[in-house]
């Protein structure tokens, strides 16, 4: 039977997709800005693509067309990969510059540290060299 419930094994997957991204939408459940702006982009992609399950069954009658459409599908699916892609790419780069400014930052201050450090020992020998003049 899987070849004559085939129109409704797409319609429920679209609305699937379609109950998900509105859940994703409205209640907004991600810990950044960025991975809630991609996962809510990769929603919608993904539901616009589900429409495009239509075009491959019988209700396309030409396979050129559903070939030209099929390309067209790998050209939207390839710019959702891309785009994740650079997402992350972005978000490596500018985890690993936020580390090492904050190693810069602890070795800057233990210069210092190390330096306030030194000129107390001076004072305080200088101190005791005063007293016991």
């Amino acid at each position: 039977m899987r070849h004559e419930t085939k129109f409704v094994q797409i319609t429920i997957n679209i609305w699937l997709c379609l109950i998900d991204a509105f859940l994703k939408l409205h209640w907004d459940p991600f810990e950044s800005k960025i991975n809630g702006n991609i996962q809510k982009m990769n929603d919608m992609v993904v539901l616009f693509l589900s429409e495009f399950m239509f075009c491959f069954t019988d209700l396309t009658w030409l396979e050129e067309d559903k070939y030209l459409i099929g390309w067209v599908y790998i050209g939207i699916f390839a710019y959702l990969v891309g785009s994740n892609i650079l997402v992350m790419f972005f978000l490596a780069v500018r985890d690993a510059l936020k580390t090492l400014k904050r190693k810069i930052f602890i070795q800057r201050r233990n210069r210092i540290l190390k330096r306030i450090e030194e000129a107390k020992r001076k004072r305080e020998i200088g101190d005791r060299q005063t007293k016991a003049q």
